[in-house]
């Protein structure tokens, strides 16, 4: 796993710019490196329980993009125009927010810290959701919905085959049908832009 993550640091995925002091580094660069190795299918590196995050890379990811989840949806909740972003917006603000809560829940009893503020990435794409409207602002949030959907499912795949904590791994299991069903409604959502 550390080889994966020198690797990833070295091909200059990500940056550590927005670090002020070497605690912030240390905590950011962890979360970071779990978000971006999210965004690889599980098979990239291999079979998936060779490639299933540590249980605390797991959790910073899985807490990073929830919050992402919650974060884009308010967007679209007052600025998305068609009702099937609107519908989709507000499934993923009660789902998400559920599920950030059981995570939270979880990573005390295991004395993990979780990140309470968007990474770098997601709140550039915040911002940049921020700035839209209409049917550009409706697209490009289905757009992200799509790609984070198909990484967070990966993920957790990846941690319902490989991790090593049994509540995790389990809870991870557990929402995988729900992670799909979103996907699914993603999907319906897009096409519905289409026509």
């Amino acid at each position: 796993m550390k080889k994966i993550i020198l690797a990833l640091l070295t091909a200059g995925l990500f940056t550590a710019c927005h670090v002020n002091d070497t605690v912030e580094h240390s905590s950011d660069t962890h979360r970071d490196s779990a978000v971006h190795a999210a965004d690889k299918p599980a098979d990239a590196f291999g079979d998936s329980s060779a490639t299933a995050l540590r249980d605390n890379d797991f959790a910073m990811a899985a807490a990073d993009g929830g919050m992402a989840e919650v974060e884009f949806s308010r967007l679209a909740q007052n600025k998305g125009t068609a009702a099937s972003v609107k519908d989709l917006a507000n499934m993923m603000v009660k789902d998400h927010t559920a599920a950030n809560n059981e995570l939270k829940a979880m990573a005390t009893k295991m004395g993990l810290s979780l990140p309470t503020a968007l990474s770098e990435r997601n709140k550039q794409k915040h911002d940049n959701l921020s700035n839209m409207s209409g049917a550009e602002f409706d697209e490009a949030y289905t757009d992200i919905m799509l790609k984070d959907h198909n990484a967070t499912i990966a993920l957790f795949e990846g941690q319902a085959s490989g991790g090593m904590n049994a509540e995790m791994k389990a809870w991870a299991a557990g929402k995988l049908p729900a992670l799909k069903h979103h996907l699914e409604m993603v999907n319906s959502a897009k096409a519905g832009l289409r026509k």
